[in-house]
């Protein structure tokens, strides 16, 4: 067997040029409620070290408009590194088609649009049930929801709240796991552990996504897998390269939208 590993890892030197191009990445994902928020970067080559502050553009004219002619400028937030505005001037609504415009110093021009879902999916139930495997309690949280018949697909946000033994709380958010979500025609299931020694409370959001943010989930899930496995592990590690997906015109990136139903467990 161990023959079997060492024959199949080949470390191979690979001269990578340098095209000395550069795209500019934008990531931004709206809903209603929420603050608007807009990541705008240069990407960087493979064969050489850059930081944050070389990569982002701070300088662009980043505008978000509607369907009947309205827009709101975003401002460059220098703490976090990125555009941000209210939905005071230009609400976010359901079933509404969205246009957000970035010009660059540079004299760059970039445009995507996106349509928010007509509405989100529901969840029909999400109970907790706690479990002990090897010793070690767990709460096996089971959620299920009927599925639209507009909607491309979904996803579950998790935030959790701890509590130490101290007093001291601290909040953990990350995503379902594709395969933690299952489908059955019309009807749909969701199922996760979560270890319940300092578990307080947990926040499940049923995420309806439109075509563009789901088509970028799709794209990034062989990444999010490699990156939550074991640096040393050759067998199973995702080899080549990632997919990509994009709907920025004049650059790459996501701009997509989407609706949420928010359930609440306390333990």
């Amino acid at each position: 067997m161990a023959s079997l590993i060492s024959s199949c890892a080949v470390e191979e030197y690979i001269d990578i040029p340098n095209t000395g191009e550069q795209k500019i990445v934008v990531f931004s994902i709206i809903s209603p409620g929420d603050s608007l928020f807009v990541e705008v970067n240069y990407s960087t080559n493979l064969n050489e070290w850059t930081d944050s502050q070389t990569s982002r553009v701070s300088d662009a004219i980043v505008t978000l408009h509607n369907e009947e002619g309205k827009s709101t400028a975003l401002t460059f937030d220098q703490n976090r590194s990125i555009y941000f505005g209210s939905q005071e001037n230009l609400p976010i609504e359901a079933g509404k088609i969205y246009i957000l415009k970035i010009a660059t110093q540079k004299g760059e021009t970039l445009i995507a649009t996106c349509q928010v879902p007509e509405a989100s999916a529901v969840w029909s139930n999400l109970t907790k049930t706690k479990i002990v495997e090897a010793g070690i309690e767990f709460y096996r949280i089971n959620g299920t929801w009927d599925g639209l018949p507009e909607s491309p697909g979904y996803t579950v946000f998790i935030e959790s709240t701890d509590e130490l033994e101290n007093g001291i709380t601290y909040s953990r958010k990350y995503e379902a796991k594709y395969w933690e979500i299952s489908r059955v025609q019309n009807y749909y299931s969701f199922q996760r552990l979560l270890p319940s020694n300092t578990l307080v409370r947990a926040d499940f959001s049923l995420i309806t996504m439109d075509s563009n943010l789901h088509s970028f989930n799709l794209a990034t899930i062989p990444y999010k897998e490699f990156i939550d496995l074991n640096r040393a592990d050759i067998i199973n590690s995702f080899k080549g390269v990632y997919p990509a997906y994009t709907n920025i015109e004049g650059g790459v990136g996501v701009f997509g939208a989407y609706l949420r139903d928010t359930l609440s467990i306390k333990f």
